[in-house]
């Protein structure tokens, strides 16, 4: 009992502490049952569904679940119900820092944590079955009252009149109509022009573009570049790629302003070409830059055009609509 008592040094103590950093303390709690993530959290009680607890670089600790925070040996007292002089020496132990103790420490019992649950697989559809679903749809009749009616959620009616018509049968065939829920459906593409998938057209029951279930579009960006000299577009949202058409722009459309497969874009004619990003908002602006920097390595000029003046998040679709014709736009987006 008598060694049991043994009064650790102040400055065995201060060596121990200051030995402390995040890899000592990460090999300390994996060995105690902890699984320290590569983001340097780990889950601090078995019932947590996030993990909450952290560690800084000293080798602090703090759980962002109920506000606790302290060093290894604080966590050891607190949550593995060790005595501090234990806690010490165990740490101690580790770092084989002498204590001039002969005590035997038990290590504590690791956590028991509930197997991970499985994730979910994910599930491939057939390119032929969505053709076959996309074309059970109606094919779009401009001359069909309701069909019109959705048109014009989608695009501008001088839009529609002036498209080059190599650029309106592309439209046509990216296009459809759901008799049934009575609104626009289009087609989601690969840079190959295969069809994967497609998207519903928002509506008061929606407030985004809904994609047919089990499919991934927005993992995939969407080219069409026709021209050898003409400045590239890089457009957000397949309802800006269809008005991207419309306009008869050499474009890349993103699914997404956080798309980040960059080597999918250098894939298409970038060298050495004009790049102009069309950014909807300040977050857009901010979510594109990175990418934009890494292909302007390439390219002969990349720009960030936001042209909106204002906090409101705008599209290429909502902006064009302050034009009557098709010059006017390709002349704005030029400047």
């Amino acid at each position: 009992m008598n060694e049991h008592l043994t009064r650790i040094s102040d400055d065995t103590l201060q060596l121990i502490r200051t030995s402390l950093h995040r890899e000592i303390v990460i090999d300390i709690l994996s060995s105690i049952g902890y699984e320290v993530k590569r983001d340097f959290k780990f889950f601090l009680r078995p019932d947590e569904r996030r993990a909450s607890a952290s560690i800084k670089e000293d080798g602090y600790i703090k759980d962002f679940g109920d506000g606790w925070g302290g060093d290894i040996i604080a966590l050891l007292q607190d949550h593995r119900q060790m005595t501090f002089r234990d806690a010490v020496q165990f740490v101690a132990d580790h770092l084989n820092i002498e204590t001039n103790s002969h005590t035997t420490v038990t290590v504590p019992a690791p956590i028991n944590r509930p197997p991970a649950k499985p994730r979910p697989v994910k599930i491939t559809i057939a390119p032929e079955q969505i053709a076959r679903e996309f074309n059970y749809f109606e094919t779009i009749n401009i001359h069909d009252p309701d069909h019109y009616k959705e048109l014009l959620q989608v695009t501008e009616p001088w839009l529609m009149e002036q498209a080059n018509p190599n650029d309106w049968k592309l439209f046509h065939s990216m296009s459809r109509y759901d008799r049934q829920l009575q609104i626009f459906v289009t087609g989601c593409y690969t840079s190959k022009h295969q069809l994967i998938s497609f998207k519903h057209r928002r509506n008061w029951k929606n407030d985004k573009w809904t994609t047919r279930k089990d499919t991934h579009p927005n993992d995939k960006a969407y080219p069409r570049i026709y021209t050898e000299d003409e400045p590239i577009f890089i457009v957000e949202g397949h309802r800006d790629c269809l008005n991207a058409i419309l306009l008869g722009l050499d474009f890349i459309m993103l699914p997404t302003a956080s798309y980040r497969d960059k080597d999918s874009i250098l894939k298409q004619e970038t060298t050495n070409r004009d790049i102009i990003f069309l950014v909807e908002d300040n977050q857009a602006y901010k979510a594109m830059r990175p990418l934009a920097e890494e292909i302007a390595q390439t390219a002969q000029s990349v720009r960030l055009k936001n042209y909106i003046k204002d906090e409101s998040k705008t599209d290429l679709s909502d902006y064009i609509k302050q034009f009557s014709n098709k010059k006017e736009v390709l002349d704005a987006l030029a400047q």
